[in-house]
C-alpha cells in the first residue's frame, strides 16, 4: 500500500511540476531581468496566479496522500517555493492577509514534511485549499 501511495504521489507531483513549468519559466525570466527585486515585489498575471495556486493546492493534496513518508513529503514540500516565488508578489499586493496565511501554512507543511506528520499535512492542505478557493473567488484567473 505504501509503495502504491508513493507512486501516486510521485505521478501527481510530476503532473503539477509539468503544469506549472511554463509559468516558472516566464517568471524566472522576469526575475532574472530585475534580479535586485525580491520575489514578493514581482507581479504575475491573474491567470499565472490562478495556475500557480491550483498547483500548490495539488501539492498539498499530494502531501496528504504521502501519509508519513518523510521523503515523499519533503519532495512535495520542496515543489511549493518555486511556484510561490513567481506569484507571491501579486497575491501580496492584492490581499496581504491572504499572503500571510499562505506563508504561515507553507511553514506548517514544511514542518509536517520534516516530522513525517500526516495530520499536520492534512491540516495544512485543508488550509491551502480553503485559502486558494477564497482568493480565486476574489481574484479569478
Amino acid at each position: 500500500m505504501r509503495a502504491v501511495r508513493a507512486v501516486f504521489v510521485a505521478v501527481g507531483l510530476s503532473m503539477v511540476v509539468l503544469a506549472c513549468s511554463s509559468d516558472a519559466k516566464s517568471t524566472t525570466s522576469a526575475s532574472a531581468s530585475s534580479s535586485s527585486a525580491a520575489p514578493e515585489d514581482e507581479r504575475a498575471s491573474a491567470a499565472d496566479v490562478a495556475t500557480g495556486l491550483k498547483g500548490i493546492d495539488a501539492i498539498g493534496k499530494a502531501m496528504v496522500a504521502a501519509g508519513t513518508d518523510k521523503l515523499t513529503l519533503q519532495a512535495a514540500s520542496d515543489q511549493i517555493e518555486p511556484i510561490w516565488e513567481g506569484i507571491e508578489g501579486t497575491v501580496k499586493a492584492n490581499d496581504p492577509d491572504t499572503y500571510l496565511a499562505f506563508e504561515d501554512t507553507f511553514a506548517v507543511l514544511d514542518k509536517a514534511a520534516e516530522d513525517g506528520d500526516a495530520a499536520a499535512a492534512k491540516t495544512g492542505s485543508d488550509k491551502i485549499s480553503a485559502t486558494v478557493t477564497a482568493y480565486l473567488a476574489k481574484y479569478p484567473g
